[in-house]
């Protein structure tokens, strides 16, 4: 089971949604996404929507599941020391080096625009990364594979 706590949009929540179906058909298992209303019991993953208050602080329930982040690298932030032997991954937008390259980018219409022509990130630009394996042992080379499976489906959308 995989779990949103607080409040996540209903485009963030049918997307989840759509991937643990899509998941659910190729490994032919079977995943419930629950967001906070119906969240019942402790999720196997708890995907962080971006807020430090949805982490629970007990390590006790820490360990009941894997914490997976979106928006920020929750295994750096000192705030959160407690639960870095439990975060999975964090997708992590990236700014930095890219940051001028993508406004230029976008004035020129080569990145995908939205209603106002400002640039959507996504793994094949570079404005999407998944983080460091940190604590968890992959398999060597499988966050590779991962960025290179991302990048194949997003050029369906093009």
């Amino acid at each position: 089971m995989v779990g949103c706590r607080g409040a996540v949009n209903a485009e963030y929540l049918d997307g989840l949604r759509a991937g643990a179906s899509s998941f659910d058909a190729e490994a032919k298992t079977s995943t419930s996404v629950n967001s906070s209303s119906a969240l019942l019991v402790d999720p196997d993953v708890l995907l962080v929507y971006g807020c430090r208050d949805e982490i629970p602080s007990d390590p006790e329930n820490l360990k009941q599941f894997k914490l997976v982040g979106y928006g920020r690298d929750l295994f750096f932030d000192p705030a959160l020391e407690i639960a870095k032997p439990n975060v999975l991954a964090t997708i992590i937008p990236q700014a930095g080096p890219r940051f001028f390259e993508a406004i230029a980018a976008d004035l020129e219409s080569e990145f995908i625009g939205g209603t106002l022509g400002s640039t959507v990130a996504s793994y094949g630009n570079g404005g999407l990364i998944i983080s460091e394996e940190h604590l968890v042992a992959l398999p060597t080379g499988e966050l590779g594979k991962l960025k290179s499976l991302a990048e194949e489906y997003e050029m369906t959308f093009k």
